[in-house]
């Protein structure tokens, strides 16, 4: 029988080179993974949860830059011990943009373009994307209590 994972995909950071005039130094793609369908549902089951609790209704979506540091921290305590795992591909644009990147080992059977105001699990990997690109930059305190809530799901890869 073949092994079947749920992967959602979001990306933080944009990809203008000019760096100096806007744009941002990192660019990121998480990509958070279920290897659990069940687990996936749980999971997009307690964001719409607290969603209604947060935002009062079920259209209005979490977003790691809209969000408030408050809305944030709810999110990741939410969302922190469900069984996933997180993969981070990070590119720092001053560095060498050179590098061919490959991806080994993955086989894309399905692939489908959601969108994130109504799939719960597009806008978790909107938050691991931002949490990931936010801790690159000058820390504070209450992002490394988030970043803490996800690091032993997190694997980040710096292109």
């Amino acid at each position: 029988m073949k092994f079947k994972r749920l992967i959602f995909g979001d990306e933080s950071g944009d990809a203008g080179m000019n760096i100096g005039k806007g744009s941002s130094r990192y660019f990121t793609i998480s990509f958070v993974i279920f290897d659990d369908f069940l687990e996936a549902e749980k999971a997009s089951l307690e964001i719409k949860k607290l969603r209604r609790l947060r935002f009062k209704n079920d259209t209005q979506e979490f977003h790691f830059t809209k969000d408030s540091m408050a809305t944030r921290k709810d999110f990741f305590e939410a969302i922190s011990d469900f069984d996933f795992k997180i993969k981070a591909y990070v590119v720092d644009k001053m560095s060498s943009l050179n590098k061919a990147v490959k991806s080994k080992g993955y086989k894309i059977i399905n692939l489908k373009f959601l969108d994130s105001k109504s799939d719960p699990l597009i806008q978790l990997a909107d938050m691991m994307a931002g949490i990931v690109n936010k801790t690159l930059q000058p820390h504070n305190k209450d992002l490394e209590y988030l970043l803490n809530k996800i690091k032993s799901k997190l694997s980040v890869i710096k292109l």
